[in-house]
């Protein structure tokens, strides 16, 4: 099975970062579990870029 690259624009990446930053303000570790689900999504996006619809 053929993967696929996910490339971030700039912006893309410091929003990420915020929102990391912004749920651990909310409650400690959850910037972490946000994170975790971030890297786990791209996962299955690389593993199966068809999936789901482009936009």
């Amino acid at each position: 099975m053929k993967h696929f690259k996910v490339i971030f624009s700039p912006n893309a990446l410091t929003d990420i970062e915020k929102a990391t930053d912004y749920y651990n303000e909310q409650k400690a570790g959850l910037g972490k579990r946000f994170a975790q689900q971030v890297q786990s999504t791209l996962k299955t996006i690389k593993g199966n870029p068809y999936f789901s619809s482009i936009r």
